[in-house]
């Protein structure tokens, strides 16, 4: 189950649960798959008002290990591409590739 709180996801994974964006978890770095990966991006992408049905590939392109943001590439179904800026304190940013 998922639950999307503003710009943070909450991922629900049998009894764990898992907060997906923001805090000090980003998405590479908990156990999910692929799947649950692109609907965070998804939400992400949507809560910006851009149309995105369907994440088909979600990649992160860099890691800057001293603050832990993290820049990924997220690619819609029959859409555009986004980069995605997660920061370790839980803001995004998406961008238009």
């Amino acid at each position: 189950m998922k639950i999307v709180l503003g710009l943070v996801a909450v991922v629900i994974v049998g009894a764990v649960v898992f907060l997906a964006i923001g805090g000090l978890v980003a998405p590479a770095e908990v156990p999910m798959s692929d799947d649950q990966r692109a609907n965070i991006f998804r939400s992400i992408i949507a809560s910006t008002g851009e149309q995105c049905i369907e994440v088909t590939n979600a990649t992160r392109l860099s890691l800057n290990e001293r603050t832990g943001d993290s820049v990924w590439t997220a690619q819609c179904y029959q859409g555009r591409a986004y980069n995605v800026l997660l920061k370790r304190d839980g803001s995004t940013r998406v961008l238009v590739r």
